[in-house]
């Protein structure tokens, strides 16, 4: 049980459920700063908790600096990080390394010059952050397949890279070639053992939730996923081994147990759906959202389209029929 009343000691918020990079970075950010560094760390969607936590990343709907709020979910935010950065909207990530990177930078390094201190502050967003902001805003990397908007850093190729010898301290590359291999049999040993974990048996899942889509809806456009699992890989893979035509939508049940609806992305093209929830539903919450959609208990539509979310299975099922009614005409 979550206490609402404000503790002695600093409470940083954010989201429950499933975490993304953007909110994991901005709170081990946080923890940097002498402000926060002791902080408790609250994961909830409860308006009523957060309400009484000292700062809040990436939940909430608001950005408020003066109010240590610092979401950048809802439909009225456009903020980028400013200067040579203008392209990609920020996450938490972000606008936590917007207004805590300096801080961050004196107490972690021994740079004291302010100049060498700007330059460093935004060579960490070129190199780090504006990646993450492009990912969580589902920005592509290059434009036109050509113009890079964003450089990405943390992949395994890039851990590896920088574990190469300086070239301004020379050294045996050797260890550090074994320790190269160790960080990639760690990785190697991650994503087999999460396939046979997780990966596999999720397949056994989306098969029967495919099987069944004819119980969904006659269209067979939609699949409610019998129990939550990573569906997005066997899908295609289904698809395509079955004959089966394009489905447009994976209904499921979240952890607090409302219901979700995601769009199919377009295979192998990133941030791209097949068939993306309506423009006008887009940004809308709560009671706005039912008004426009005219389907009870809709909780929201994220600003892309690509996912929704209503208190029932019969809420998300409406909205994948409306969305399909309303830009598509089906023979």
């Amino acid at each position: 049980m979550i206490s609402l009343v404000k503790s002695m000691v600093k409470r940083i918020g954010t989201h429950n459920g499933q975490f993304h990079a953007d909110e994991v970075m901005a709170c081990f950010l946080l923890k940097q700063t002498d402000t926060y560094k002791d902080a408790e760390i609250i994961r909830t969607r409860d308006k009523t908790i957060l309400d009484t936590l000292d700062i809040v990343v990436d939940v909430g709907d608001v950005y408020d600096p003066s109010q240590n709020r610092f979401d950048h979910h809802q439909k009225s935010f456009t903020d980028t990080f400013g200067g040579k950065y203008t392209s990609v909207r920020m996450s938490s990530a972000g606008l936590i390394w917007k207004h805590f990177g300096k801080e961050v930078l004196s107490k972690l390094t021994e740079i004291r010059d302010e100049n060498i201190l700007d330059l460093m502050y935004f060579r960490m967003y070129r190199d780090l952050f504006q990646c993450l902001d492009g990912i969580d805003n589902g920005v592509p990397q290059y434009r036109n397949s050509e113009h890079e908007l964003y450089k990405e850093n943390t992949g395994l190729a890039s851990r590896i890279s920088r574990l190469n010898p300086s070239w301004s301290r020379p050294e045996d590359p050797m260890p550090r070639f074994l320790k190269a291999m160790e960080l990639a049999g760690e990785d190697f040993k991650g994503i087999l053992f999460n396939a046979l974990e997780e990966w596999l048996p999720a397949r056994d899942i989306v098969v029967r939730s495919i099987l069944a889509r004819g119980e969904v809806d006659s269209t067979l456009k939609i699949v409610r996923l019998e129990r939550t699992c990573p569906w997005k890989d066997h899908l295609y893979t289904i698809e395509e081994e079955m004959g089966i035509d394009r489905i447009l939508y994976v209904l499921y049940q979240d952890g607090d147990g409302r219901w979700r609806i995601q769009c199919v992305g377009e295979n192998g093209v990133m941030f791209q759906n097949r068939l993306s929830l309506p423009e006008a539903w887009r940004g809308k919450r709560d009671e706005e959202l039912e008004k426009i959609s005219g389907i009870p208990g809709t909780i929201f539509v994220h600003n892309t389209g690509f996912i929704g979310g209503a208190q029932t299975y019969e809420g998300v099922l409406e909205m994948a029929r409306a969305s399909i009614r309303m830009q598509i005409i089906l023979d």
